[in-house]
């Protein structure tokens, strides 16, 4: 019943909100000073004080990542966006003229004309566009896939634009640390950059390395499933049974110990994880005890008491003291200093039909803080 609850569960961000996935691509880089704010509707972007550097006036931004920042603006149709890069004046740099733009990263930004291929800092096509699906460049290697090609698996260019790694994969993840994990007839495993596998492909899940370990899932439908980390070697340092672990940051990763599942009165799931954090010996070294919990990034970690869809974030130190108290609706947490925040955000149980319910959430409105938990961009200011 839980697990079939689970499944059922839908959950769809609103306008004056993000995806978590757009959450994850827009949070501040540590190495840049610009930090982008909404206001009456439209994007710019604040430095560390909350002084504005650049007013808000594009439809949608991203972060600032070598110098350059891609930013939408309409387009001639109606609903149509166009990408282009501005620099930390707010001058373009690269003229809004892409149906998507991702980041620059080593050099090169990933974006769409039709296809996707990738562009230098000039805006010059470096390699054509002719993929139909491409992910940043890690480690001098970006993953690429054509349709018409292999049977649309994924493969690895180079920043020439060659084919290092022929397509063989049905999912392929960036480089981290020397190897990749990729997919391959439902099995995920980690190649090198020969594109050899250095950890066979015998799991169900297998995660980025991070500070030397990697998170693994062995195949079989356990409950709680077991969780492995492993070294670049294979070997397993230690396991672990619960629920999408995290990865390692600054020596620690948060794990999830059990799960608690319930309808409140409104018919809005009430989701518990047990939440602590675990050291590089697997040891708990923060006992279990928050709804969810992130990675810590510059010393903080985001943890929410409550539940996963109605409780409060706050922010921990590596001993587990509580550092900001537990008050906002979601963040991305620290990067460069500042955290991004969000408040009154609300959430709603709707039909999605058979008898079943999804959940719509509104985030609420992004401000900033700093680790002391002072506002230095106001929500809705």
């Amino acid at each position: 019943m839980m697990r079939a609850l689970a499944l059922a569960i839908g959950v769809m961000l609103l306008a004056g909100a993000s995806s978590p996935a757009a959450l994850a691509e827009t949070s501040p880089a540590a190495s840049e000073t610009l930090f982008s704010v909404l206001a009456k509707g439209k994007s710019g972007y604040i430095d560390q004080t909350g002084a504005v550097v650049i007013a808000p006036q594009f439809q949608h931004v991203r972060e600032f990542h070598g110098g350059l920042a891609a930013v939408a603006v309409k387009g001639k149709s109606e609903g149509e966006w166009l990408w282009g890069f501005i620099d930390k004046t707010g001058t373009f740099v690269i003229a809004p003229r892409f149906e998507e733009a991702d980041d620059f990263s080593e050099g090169l930004a990933n974006v769409r004309e039709g296809r996707y291929g990738y562009i230098d800092a000039t805006g010059k096509m470096i390699i054509a566009a002719h993929f139909d699906e491409a992910a940043s460049f890690s480690e001098g290697l970006a993953a690429v896939r054509r349709k018409d090609e292999a049977q649309g698996r994924w493969g690895y260019i180079d920043r020439e634009g060659q084919a290092v790694i022929p397509a063989q994969f049905d999912e392929a993840a960036a480089f981290h640390e020397g190897l990749a994990a990729v997919k391959q007839a439902g099995k995920s495993g980690y190649i090198d950059k020969t594109g050899s596998f250095v950890i066979q492909p015998t799991y169900a899940l297998a995660r980025d390395f991070s500070e030397g370990l990697a998170c693994v899932r062995l195949m079989g439908e356990e409950d709680p499933p077991k969780f492995t980390y492993l070294d670049p070697n294979g070997k397993t340092v230690f396991e672990l049974r619960g629920y999408d672990p995290g990865d390692f940051r600054e020596g620690l990763a948060p794990v999830n110990t059990k799960m608690e599942w319930g309808i409140s009165k409104d018919n809005v799931p009430i989701i518990r994880g047990s939440w602590g954090y675990v050291d590089r010996s697997g040891s708990m070294v923060i006992q279990p005890q928050y709804a969810e919990a992130r990675e810590f990034h510059e010393g903080l970690a985001a943890i929410n008491v409550g539940s996963v869809l109605q409780g409060k974030w706050g922010f921990i130190d590596r001993s587990g003291k509580t550092v900001i108290k537990p008050q906002f609706s979601t963040t991305d947490g620290f990067q460069g200093g500042l955290a991004r925040v969000f408040t009154g955000s609300r959430t709603k149980s709707r039909s999605s039909g058979h008898g079943g319910f999804g959940v719509t959430i509104e985030l609420g409105t992004p401000g900033y803080i700093d680790k002391a938990g002072r506002y230095i961009w106001k929500p809705g200011q």
